[in-house]
């Protein structure tokens, strides 16, 4: 058997909850609030993760806290830190990238 794919740490989901089995002894709102909750819960620490992955690179940018340091504090290893913010790096890298062939694309047409 194949492992499951991970998504990542920023994946939020937001497609439509129903329940795939609910009995007569089960109230199907109830159930489909239950999974809302759920869905809520975790989107939430997709946001938590997002949110700390960008402190953790403010303080690196700031050189007020060392990896090390924030490694305890997380509770991750310094070798995780190091990869978040090479990640968070690489996004915003790419995210300036993509606004910027937008202003080119935008200025360079022709009317």
């Amino acid at each position: 058997m194949l492992p499951m794919p991970r998504t990542h740490r920023y994946a939020t989901v937001d497609d439509d909850l129903l329940p795939t089995w609910t009995t007569r002894s089960h109230d199907h709102d109830r159930q489909v609030e239950s999974m809302r909750e759920i869905r809520e819960l975790s989107n939430g620490i997709a946001g938590a993760h997002r949110q700390r992955d960008q402190r953790l690179a403010a303080l690196a940018l700031s050189n007020s806290l060392s990896r090390a340091d924030m490694a305890r504090a997380a509770g991750l290893s310094k070798a995780r830190i190091d990869q978040i913010l090479f990640e968070v790096a690489e996004d915003d890298r790419r995210r300036k990238n993509v606004e910027a062939e937008e202003r080119v694309r935008r200025h360079s047409r022709i009317d």
